[in-house]
């Protein structure tokens, strides 16, 4: 069952609809959708309008479509939490009819994943760009198996032709060590987000940078940054990181209260 969310009143985005801050596609999303009363994580809980650069590679939050649309749309994506199959095919079905641009997939949320036999029945109940994730413990998620199984999964997911795939910055030598015999990058159609999490604070905007730095040399294609925001002087750092980055595609995310203002003026201080 779909219910409207509550809204904040702020200027609607011309070109995509999504409630914007000011200008049109701003890259910015606030709780307007609808959600469902099924998933935590809702559309309108945690949705994330994406701005694309596909011609001049700003960096704002990131491209995430396989196909990127034309400059300056506005893409919504929201994470698919169930505990089982037949439920996520449901909710990835429920957020295209809410408007979600792309889902992630939270595998590790799944009872019993089974890669093989689960990945290929999940992308072929959606159309939208996926992003894999499975999270593991140790870094705020819920897979608590073995690395090298987790990894296998990641792996299965490329060879499935996700558009995206998440892991974590501290995994990300031991993931592309794993790839398979073959693979070659060249002809990879996945794209790779190196992600860290700070789950404790928002550190300086020069350890910010540094873990920006250390993702894009672990061969990150897209890097996400997460942290929790105390105090809006936090959400400025992320702004400013954001600001800095004009060579690779970023998202900053704020985490807790305070973060969630980091989430409605997203990148309004980075180059258009």
């Amino acid at each position: 069952m779909l219910v409207r969310a509550p809204v904040i009143p702020l200027q609607a985005c011309r070109r995509c609809a999504v409630r914007s801050i000011g200008r049109a596609c701003a890259g910015v999303s606030v709780p307007a959708l609808q959600q469902s009363q099924r998933t935590k994580q809702t559309l309108a809980l945690r949705p994330r309008c994406l701005q694309l650069h596909a011609t001049s590679g700003a960096a704002q939050e990131t491209s995430m479509a396989a196909a990127a649309p034309a400059r300056s749309a506005c893409l919504l994506t929201t994470s698919i939490t169930a505990t089982n199959v037949p439920a996520a095919l449901e909710e990835l079905r429920e957020a295209r009819e809410a408007g979600a641009d792309v889902v992630e997939l939270r595998l590790d949320c799944l009872e019993a994943f089974d890669a093989v036999a689960d990945l290929p029945a999940l992308l072929k109940g959606t159309e939208l760009p996926v992003v894999a994730t499975l999270r593991a413990s140790w870094e705020g998620g819920k897979y608590r198996g073995s690395e090298e199984a987790r990894l296998r999964a990641l792996w299965r997911a490329v060879e499935l032709g996700v558009a995206f795939v998440d892991v974590e910055l501290k995994a990300a030598a031991q993931f592309f060590a794993a790839a398979p015999q073959g693979w070659s990058r060249a002809a990879c159609r996945t794209r790779f987000i190196l992600s860290s999490h700070n789950y404790a604070t928002t550190p300086s905007l020069e350890a910010l940078q540094e873990t920006h730095r250390a993702a894009v040399a672990a061969g990150a294609d897209v890097v996400k940054i997460a942290t929790t925001c105390a105090l809006i002087t936090d959400v400025s750092r992320l702004e400013a990181l954001l600001a800095l980055q004009k060579e690779r595609p970023t998202i900053a995310l704020g985490m807790g209260e305070a973060g969630l203002v980091r989430r409605c003026p997203a990148a309004l201080l980075a180059p258009l």
